[in-house]
């Protein structure tokens, strides 16, 4: 059995937020079911952002470069390529029963094998009521309900579902990444050497000292990736 692979980072700014409400605000929603798969079908009840407006473009674009461009997206998950992502929305009454995600999506630069799907938060916390994320692996079942401006990441081969709205709305960012990571042990290695990172940093270490931990962290990140 394995563990569950999941974090919760920080990623939007007050700033931030107040940028992506002011394009958000403008958006075109359609039926999300349109781009379920299978059984998904069946348990999907929510609103998609329609890609073709110009409006949601320069949404995507900022979010994007917020998310991809995070330092910590990059140290930990170190990201090979990210699938087109989506903006949804539910309202009251809507959910996404229990579902996985597809092991491989196609996108526009060809096929993407899905290691990490993400949840970025766009709603404030008092904006609704319900909508958690409820994640299962074979050891561990958690629920999230995050604040505007965090994301929930997790391993994409677990099951999952967004419990029923029942006041408000909730809208947030999705989306999947491959990562250059050989396997989730690498993965989870690499999370523990930047939790020691951290607490070594808060001493007052040499230049020296500095550029020997970079030096093992770079020669970690090569032996543990593809």
């Amino acid at each position: 059995m394995r563990r569950l692979f999941l974090y919760v980072l920080k990623i939007l700014n007050e700033q931030d937020l107040a940028e992506v409400n002011r394009l958000i605000n403008s958006l075109d929603f359609r039926d999300g079911k349109k781009t379920a798969l299978g059984l998904a079908k069946e348990v999907k009840s929510n609103l998609e952002a329609d890609p073709s407006r110009d409006k949601y473009k320069l949404a995507i674009k900022f979010l994007n470069q917020k998310f991809r461009n995070n330092i910590q997206i990059k140290n930990l998950f170190l990201p090979h390529s990210f699938s087109t992502p989506i903006i949804n929305k539910y309202t009251v009454g809507d959910a996404y029963g229990k579902h996985f995600d597809s092991s491989h999506m196609q996108t526009a630069r060809g096929t993407l094998k899905s290691d990490f799907s993400f949840t970025l938060m766009l709603s404030p916390l008092e904006d609704y009521d319900g909508g958690e994320l409820f994640i299962e692996s074979d050891l561990v079942n958690r629920e999230f309900k995050i604040g505007a401006g965090d994301a929930v990441i997790y391993s994409s081969n677990d099951m999952h579902q967004v419990n029923p709205v029942t006041r408000g709305q909730r809208i947030a960012y999705i989306g999947w990444m491959n990562s250059s990571f050989r396997d989730y042990s690498s993965f989870d290695a690499m999370k523990e050497f930047e939790k020691m990172h951290a607490q070594l940093l808060k001493y007052d270490l040499s230049d020296a000292e500095k550029l020997k931990i970079a030096f093992v962290k770079n020669k970690l990140k090569y032996a543990l990736s593809k």
